[in-house]
């Protein structure tokens, strides 16, 4: 499921049946329906954090280039592509 055009306005969130877990000591995103575990690096922890409210990819890059030292072209590319990964593993929604 790819962002479509127009996406960087619309509002995405974390589904309800997934939640931050912590195994062996390393911090895991657990989808409970499926029972499936994802682990995330150090930055895709922070974006899986701005998912807990309805948030835009617009938002998301804004928000990591104050954070971040970033290219703003490469940080969307990279946002939208690892949003697209969690939209295709059921992590996000995107809201109506």
């Amino acid at each position: 499921m790819d962002l479509e055009y127009g996406s960087i306005y619309k509002l995405y969130t974390q589904k309800e049946e997934v939640s931050l877990k912590e195994v062996e000591g390393k911090k895991v995103i657990w989808n409970k329906q499926q029972n499936t575990y994802y682990q995330l690096g150090e930055i895709g922890l922070v974006i899986w954090g701005y998912f807990a409210v309805p948030v835009t990819l617009e938002q998301i890059v804004t928000r990591l280039m104050d954070e971040f030292e970033v290219i703003e072209t490469e940080c969307r590319r990279q946002v939208q592509a690892f949003m697209e990964e969690l939209l295709n593993e059921g992590l996000i929604s995107k809201l109506d």
